[in-house]
């Protein structure tokens, strides 16, 4: 089971889930048997079910609310129900990368973006040395998550990197144990002034550190 996560916004999904769709079909070569779960929100499911169905034909409803469409499975408002089930997550950069991690869910996190506007733009503006929330909350130096932001060429090395966690169980289940250990140190007293230490001090471009 792979999780596609195409982020909270119509604009967004639009950029990002057509190239996702392109590593799911580097995964099927691999595992013909897979199956992709793909929680939307009310601004992207639209565009969700458009992109699969120009591919897959029309979907068929299931009794649970959700759509089956080719091997995936769209579930508007489903979050909570199908990321748990998922082995890996392909996962648009946002919140939901730190909601997947409180379920335990491993994770390859993208963000698709024109390269262009990144070498004029983002790339001065941007100091940190990390994007994706994840290894941006973590205490450790080596980042928690694989992540591709920015995204954009070629979609083989996404699709590379989730073979590689697909064909190594292990690296799924040492990536699980470090996003709960994530989830287990800010699930205590002191979290939400730690999460306004932490942006004020990369808004100021200052090293981070965690208050005790």
């Amino acid at each position: 089971m792979v999780g596609v996560l195409p982020g909270s916004r119509a604009a967004v999904a639009r950029e990002n889930f057509p190239h996702l769709l392109e590593v799911c079909e580097r995964i099927l070569e691999s595992f013909p048997k897979a199956k992709f779960l793909v929680p939307t929100m009310a601004a992207t499911h639209g565009v969700v079910r458009k992109i699969l169905a120009a591919r897959f034909g029309a979907g068929a409803e299931n009794p649970d609310g959700v759509e089956t469409i080719g091997p995936f499975t769209i579930g508007l408002n489903q979050f909570n129900e199908l990321v748990p089930q998922c082995d890996l997550c392909l996962i648009v950069s946002g919140t939901a990368t730190l909601h997947a991690a409180g379920h335990g869910a491993p994770q390859i996190v993208v963000y698709r973006t024109s390269p262009i506007i990144w070498h004029l733009l983002a790339r001065w503006f941007i100091k940190t040395r990390t994007y994706s929330l994840v290894n941006l909350l973590s205490d450790s130096r080596q980042n928690i998550v694989p992540e591709f932001i920015p995204w954009y060429g070629s979609n083989q090395p996404v699709a590379d990197k989730a073979l590689e966690y697909l064909n190594n169980p292990q690296l799924l289940v040492e990536q699980r144990d470090r996003l709960r250990n994530l989830i287990r140190n800010l699930n205590k007293p002191g979290a939400s002034r730690n999460a306004a230490k932490l942006a004020v001090d990369l808004m100021m471009g200052r090293e981070t550190t965690t208050i005790k």
